[in-house]
């Protein structure tokens, strides 16, 4: 049975160079790939910024929040 873990284990601090990203490693490929060599690069860029999650001073998770706009174009009403 999985043990749970409690919030107040967790810590998120924001994504800086001083972190060794190396440690992380997910199911997911495309994941790793862009925690290791694209994260960084999108947040100096200010394409997103990325949260990484530490259990037990372990990097264990990360999100990265990404925002966009769609531009909108005149609609004509035919009604």
């Amino acid at each position: 049975m999985p043990s749970i873990i409690s919030d107040s284990e967790l810590s998120m601090v924001p994504l800086d160079k001083n972190y060794n990203l190396f440690s992380f490693k997910c199911a997911s490929s495309e994941l790793n790939d862009f925690l290791i060599n694209d994260a960084l690069g999108d947040q100096d860029n200010m394409i997103s910024r990325t949260g990484l999650c530490f259990w037990k001073n372990e990097l264990v998770g990360f999100v990265a929040l990404v925002a966009d706009t769609i531009e909108s174009k005149a609609v004509i009403n035919r009604h």
